[in-house]
C-alpha cells in the first residue's frame, strides 16, 4: 500500500514507517540531525525488529558518523533478514556496499573483498535476470 507524504513522513517520526527508510534517513540528513535519525532507526527496529529496512537504516545513519563497528553490525543483522532471493539482488548489493565501507575503515581487508565481491555479483545478477 503507497502512503501520502504527510502519512509517511508522520509514521516517520514514529519510527513505523514499513514501505520505505529512505525518506526518513533523507529527512534527518537533510537536516543535520544524526541523533533523531538514530532515534527514528533505533524506534524502526524495536516495532519491527525481523524487517531489514530499520537495521539498514541504522547502518546508514552509523556509517554517516563515523562509528564503523556499529555500522557494520546493523548492516549484517539487515543481510541476515533479507534473503538471498533474486528480487532482494540489489538491496542485498546496498547493504553489502555499507558493510564494504565499513570493513574498509576498520582495515578488515579481506571482509571488504568479500563484501565488494557480493556486490558486484549481486548488481550483475540484477542486470542479466
Amino acid at each position: 500500500m503507497r502512503r501520502s507524504g504527510r502519512e509517511a513522513r508522520h509514521l516517520c517520526e514514529r519510527g513505523l514507517h514499513r514501505e520505505r527508510s529512505a525518506p526518513c534517513k533523507r529527512s534527518a540528513a537533510k537536516a543535520g540531525d544524526r541523533e533523531g535519525a538514530l532515534r527514528r532507526a533505533d524506534a524502526l527496529v524495536r516495532h519491527h525488529p525481523k524487517r531489514a529496512e530499520g537495521h539498514r537504516l541504522r547502518g546508514d545513519v552509523l556509517l554517516a558518523a563515523e562509528r564503523w563497528e556499529d555500522s557494520a553490525s546493523a548492516y549484517r543483522r539487515a543481510l541476515g533478514l533479507t534473503p538471498d532471493v533474486p528480487q532482494n539482488r540489489l538491496r542485498r548489493g546496498g547493504i553489502q556496499s555499507g558493510l564494504w565501507r565499513c570493513y574498509s575503515q576498520l582495515g578488515r581487508d579481506q571482509d571488504a573483498y568479500a563484501a565488494i565481491q557480493a556486490v558486484v555479483g549481486n548488481v550483475y545478477d540484477a542486470a542479466v535476470d
